[in-house]
């Protein structure tokens, strides 16, 4: 008898079998701040790199005969001659010296995109503060005219009171 109860009392405080369609781990909780910690590490991280890097690409690329570069050395100088993975650079009148297209850091603006782009901006510049000093004009001559009682001072409009 005693092995009997033994057997129930062992059969009781046995767990359960979980069901099929339970998990044991509560599903995809504990997967969460994993996948998340990989989401933002991809936007932040990952993303901005393939970004800069196609960018980078694609400048190595475009570069063309008399464009003036920087290399990562830090050499300016213009480019004379563009193979499928070298560019040969002028850096002076009789110096020459070829180098990867990797190696190339920066294309130099032409020296007329400089000018257009100093004039772009310059108007840009301008027309704002021709905007600001046709609405100053404005004002004044608003006031001068006493059109409206909210565009003149206190003091003008007390004048205007004792002059009526």
């Amino acid at each position: 008898m005693t092995g009997l109860l033994s057997g129930l009392v062992l059969a009781e405080a046995a767990p359960a079998a979980p069901a099929e369609g339970d998990s044991p781990g509560g599903g995809f909780g504990p997967m969460l701040p994993i996948v998340l910690i990989f989401v933002i590490f991809y936007f932040l991280m990952l993303r901005p790199q393939s970004k800069e890097r196609k960018k980078r690409e694609a400048l190595v690329k475009g570069v063309k005969k008399y464009d003036k570069i920087v290399t990562t050395a830090g050499i300016h100088g213009e480019v004379v001659e563009v193979s499928e993975t070298t560019v040969r650079v002028r850096v002076d009148d009789s110096t020459r010296l070829t180098f990867d297209r990797s190696a190339i850091w920066q294309v130099k603006p032409k020296e007329g995109e400089i000018a257009a782009n100093e004039q772009g901006k310059a108007s840009s510049k301008d027309g704002a503060k021709d905007t600001s000093s046709k609405d100053a004009g404005s004002k004044e001559t608003g006031s001068a005219k006493g059109q409206s009682s909210k565009e003149q001072s206190p003091k003008e409009q007390r004048q205007e009171k004792g002059k009526a």
